[in-house]
């Protein structure tokens, strides 16, 4: 999959449908942990802020995805060590994300 880096990416993890039972679910990118659901909690590993899972379909999504997350995502089901799938993400073009907050000044 190709993408231009700012848009809002989803990634379906392969075989999965809102029917399948699932009790643990890992997604990983070039075999690194990225986010882990057990027990109806989600736990983020990397990019806490612009990462989440779709409970409906269990599906990752970037908001939005930058060039850093170009790479070879694995989708692991109930425990299972092998995917069913490898998804290739290549991102082009720059996107700076800049988390915003609000600054208050003392007068």
């Amino acid at each position: 999959m190709v993408v231009e880096a700012g848009k809002n990416v989803t990634l379906n993890c392969p075989g999965v449908t809102e029917n399948s039972l699932i009790l643990m679910l890992e997604w990983r990118v070039n075999s690194m942990q990225l986010l882990e659901y057990s027990s109806n909690t989600t736990i983020v590993w990397n990019h806490q802020n612009r990462v989440s899972l779709s409970l409906k379909n269990y599906a990752l999504q970037f908001h939005p995805v930058t060039a850093q997350d170009t790479g070879e995502y694995t989708c692991l089901v109930n425990s299972r060590s092998m995917a069913e799938a490898v998804i290739s993400l290549i991102v082009h073009g720059e996107y700076i994300y800049i988390r915003s907050s609000i600054i208050r000044l003392a007068r």
